[in-house]
């Protein structure tokens, strides 16, 4: 059983709000799986999962604000 970080952060989704455990040497590391857990016209809620350099996995639920 894979042991599973959670890191919340808020929109915009910029490098400045990607938290460090989630990047490496200052890029993004690129989601293994994506999945939106809420969507309505004014937000959505999307959890990512990514794997860092020692296999462990890590996820990030990120909130999406659509402007009209």
């Amino acid at each position: 059983m894979l042991n599973v970080e959670t890191v919340r952060k808020i929109s915009p989704t910029s490098m400045e709000s990607i938290h460090p455990s989630l990047r490496r040497n200052s890029s993004t590391i690129k989601p293994v799986k994506e999945e939106v857990l809420y969507s309505s016209k004014s937000l959505q809620l999307t959890e990512y999962t990514f794997e860092d350099e020692n296999g462990k996995a890590k996820s990030a639920e990120v909130i999406h604000k659509r402007y009209m």
